[in-house]
């Protein structure tokens, strides 16, 4: 009888992502070699995170112990190899800094950046700032995507950043584009950026640092769409806005990342999120994990977390269209995504002329009344196929496709992907056991 390998998951249980990793690992135990899963106490998401606990592990101690692998988060590299030897099957989730050499679970977080922009782009805003962890990497580059997909539409990008000594500027013209002639551009980046210096750092206590995001909030232009890096982050900007009394959606939408559902429920009003593929992020880690523990070398050394859909709740289901017309008739059409919806159907809603409608989505949106449809129906399928197995027949009935054929067209024209590829890249669930 062979007994099952023994597995060390590094890996907390209190957010959302963490949960959907190890429901990954534990599906593709199920259909392959059941693991035995070992867990430790989560000393590494205490801060200081770099130092290790009392019993310290040695690279040698984890066979002593008759481990054969492990799934782990890292701070950094010096974190990693104070206990993990070198040739030690293991699959890393860096915390600080990206670790080459080893298989890790890397995010796609620029994309991740962008699709944030993508989301309040959509709802009309002009206006966008952004808050995060300046010491953490993946923070940084969700930031980068973020600022670099509006400096592609001509938007200028307002940030939180504690650490910052220096402050830029950018003088805006209509609709609050960016005036590149008066722009100050920083040294170490061709992207424009607002920096707002606070004078503190981001490791400061929240208790000392909520004063001042307050303030930080206060200051920015309304109405504005904010992204923060994860959904922890956006439960304390959300606290320190009651105290800003910032009206949010109207005045300040927020969205944060990693859908954690606990969070955002629990924030008022409710905090619209990112999602990300978790669970097949984990698939895949245990699938290298194994290559490993059988001697093997990982097919793959980064296993790609991605973005899957915004999971749009309270806090940024808004339109800042000032245009009344627009924005009435966008309504509409958000309302009716599920039904056969044609222009004309859009154009009796606003009770109005279809050339006037369409004159006024241009200058509004920059979209055509059917432009619109067709994004939001999209839209809502993106998040069928990440979320659920339905077929391809039964997710464009649901979007209001007269069938899958022009369906998988529309689809394929607006994202580049087909259905089918889109949802093996950005599926939340586990995938069927290989």
């Amino acid at each position: 009888m062979t007994t099952g390998r023994r597995v060390l998951l590094m890996l907390g249980c209190s957010r959302a992502s963490e949960r959907g990793l190890l429901r990954g690992i534990v599906r593709y135990s199920r259909f392959h070699e059941p693991w035995i899963f070992y867990r430790e106490p989560p000393f590494y998401r205490q801060p200081p995170y770099h130092r290790l606990p009392k019993r310290a592990r040695t690279p040698v101690s984890l066979r002593e112990r008759g481990l054969d692998g492990v799934v782990a988060f890292a701070a950094n590299r010096a974190q990693m190899e104070a206990f993990i030897a070198p040739d030690f099957p293991c699959v890393i989730l860096p915390i600080e800094e990206k670790i080459p050499g080893r298989c890790s679970i890397v995010e796609e977080a620029y994309t991740v950046g962008r699709l944030a922009a993508e989301h309040f782009l959509d709802r009309g805003f002009t206006r966008f700032a952004f808050c995060g962890f300046d010491h953490m990497y993946w923070s940084r580059v969700r930031q980068e995507g973020f600022v670099q997909r509006l400096a592609e539409a001509g938007y200028a990008v307002h940030l939180y950043e504690p650490g910052n000594k220096k402050n830029g500027r950018m003088d805006y013209g209509n609709n609050g584009r960016m005036n590149e002639a008066s722009g100050v551009l920083p040294q170490h980046s061709n992207i424009p950026l607002f920096h707002h210096s606070t004078g503190s750092s981001a490791r400061v206590p929240w208790e000392a640092e909520q004063a001042l995001v307050t303030q930080w909030l206060r200051a920015l232009p309304k109405p504005i769409g904010l992204m923060v890096c994860n959904d922890d982050r956006a439960q304390q900007v959300l606290e320190a806005n009651k105290a800003a009394g910032v009206r949010i959606p109207e005045e300040m939408a927020i969205l944060g990342v990693d859908d954690d559902e606990v969070i955002c429920e629990l924030t008022h009003p409710p905090l619209s999120s990112i999602a990300l593929n978790v669970e097949e992020a984990g698939y895949e880690a245990a699938a290298q994990l194994d290559r490993q523990m059988k001697g093997k070398k990982p097919s793959l050394l980064e296993i790609h977390l991605r973005p899957a859909y915004v999971h749009t709740r309270q806090s940024t289901d808004v339109l800042a269209v000032e245009d009344p017309l627009v924005a009435h008739a966008i309504r509409f059409i958000r309302t009716h995504a599920g039904d056969v919806l044609s222009v004309d159907d859009v154009v009796g809603a606003a009770s109005t002329s279809r050339r006037l409608l369409e004159r006024h989505f241009r200058q509004a949106v920059s979209r055509s009344i059917y432009g619109e449809i067709q994004r939001t129906r999209i839209e809502r399928a993106c998040r069928m196929l990440a979320e659920t197995h339905w077929s391809l027949e039964e997710v464009a009935e649901r979007c209001g496709f007269s069938n899958a054929v022009h369906f998988s067209v529309a689809f394929k024209r607006q994202m580049n992907w087909t259905p089918e590829q889109y949802r093996r890249r950005s599926t939340r669930v586990s995938p069927s056991p290989h």
